[in-house]
């Protein structure tokens, strides 16, 4: 088959077919390329996808970082409204023959990679390097905390509940990580190859230097620095492989003891902060400013790993000003307990009532 001849449609549906099941020559790459950005057809496309899967063909598999790629640009084209439910469904399938039939759908209709995977042409005779990048996960549960140590050299602490991703070629050109939860990065520098950080909704970019960033699904999304300077900007349909490159352009720089807060969809506004109180979980400190009893609640939960049952009338009413450090959650407890007047007990191992009347 040669690239300046004419191809059937048995001949593309073959193309990609081979494509799919990770089995194409640098040649025959290139004519997958010639087809995605030359068809007009997007029915045709869409036919070839359902044929294959009809076919169960056992040779068409996917690599991690593309599931994982496949599914957040999956997840992009869904509707707010309805992200909810078709999430749930993604994640409760135990099979992910549903999951992989959409994944193999999206990637022929949006050009096979070109959108969510970024494989540029020039790039196409280093094909299996980039099949060989695999994505790390390191993560933490309830309770726990975890010190990671990158590639290149740049110290990770991970706060309970959180989790963060990178690639197995991370340190190649651009240091890219993707974060849930809460971490703090001591970045090494390199002036050549800056550091992005990725949540769902903000992408945080520097050199070298010191920073919290905090993205738990319910609190407001939080980029904080204690060290150096770095770029805060809003997302804008960013996948994995598209970190944006305009990124300082975009950004709100924030200075040490400065934060950014996602106050809306596209609304970072900056604060002057006490880094003590907002980034002394990595060193082992809790410390509470006026924090109501609704959230001292959750951090210790999340801290210690276990689950609190708060008996207290308007418990958002209930102020906590404390520091702990190394703290164990009795001790924690009986405190809370005397400036505000109530009571606890250990229903289980996990499981604590507080009880009072109110503040």
């Amino acid at each position: 088959m040669k690239t300046n001849d004419p191809l059937s449609d048995l001949e593309k549906k073959e193309l990609l077919r081979k494509y799919l099941s990770n089995t194409c020559s640098a040649q025959e790459l290139e004519l997958v390329f010639l087809i995605l950005e030359n068809v007009d057809d997007k029915h045709f496309l869409e036919e070839v996808a359902e044929e294959l899967w009809q076919k169960g063909d056992k040779e068409i598999k996917l690599e991690a970082a593309h599931k994982e790629a496949l599914k957040q640009g999956i997840l992009r084209k869904i509707p707010e409204s309805s992200r909810r439910k078709e999430t749930k469904q993604l994640d409760l399938s135990n099979s992910f023959q549903a999951y992989y039939k959409v994944a193999a759908l999206v990637i022929l209709t949006v050009g096979l990679g070109l959108a969510y995977l970024k494989v540029d042409k020039k790039q196409s005779t280093n094909k299996q390097i980039q099949r060989e990048a695999q994505w790390i996960t390191k993560y933490t549960h309830a309770g726990e905390k975890l010190t990671v140590k990158l590639p290149d050299s740049t110290i990770v602490k991970l706060n309970a509940e959180s989790s963060i991703a990178y690639r197995t070629d991370f340190n190649d050109s651009i240091r890219f990580i993707k974060i849930a939860g809460e971490a703090f990065f001591n970045v090494s520098h390199n002036k050549q190859k800056p550091f992005l950080v990725e949540t769902d909704k903000i992408t945080t970019r520097v050199l070298g230097t010191s920073f919290t960033v905090k993205s738990f699904a319910d609190e407001a999304t939080k980029v904080t620095v204690l060290t150096g300077k770095v770029g805060v900007a809003v997302n804008s349909g960013n996948t994995y492989f598209e970190a944006p490159k305009d990124i300082k352009n975009q950004a709100i720089v924030l200075l040490p003891s400065q934060q950014a807060v996602l106050v809306s969809d596209s609304i970072l506004e900056l604060k002057e902060i006490n880094l003590d109180i907002e980034t002394g979980w990595k060193d082992g400190n809790i410390r509470f400013d006026k924090t109501d009893l609704l959230t001292v609640k959750k951090v210790l939960e999340r801290w210690y790993g276990i689950s609190i049952q708060l008996n207290v009338q308007s418990p958002e009413k209930c102020l906590i000003s404390s520091e702990y450090k190394n703290e164990s959650l009795e001790n924690i407890l009986q405190s809370i307990g005397y400036i505000l007047q109530l009571k606890y007990q250990f229903i289980d191992k996990k499981t604590i009532e507080i009880t009072g009347n109110g503040c």
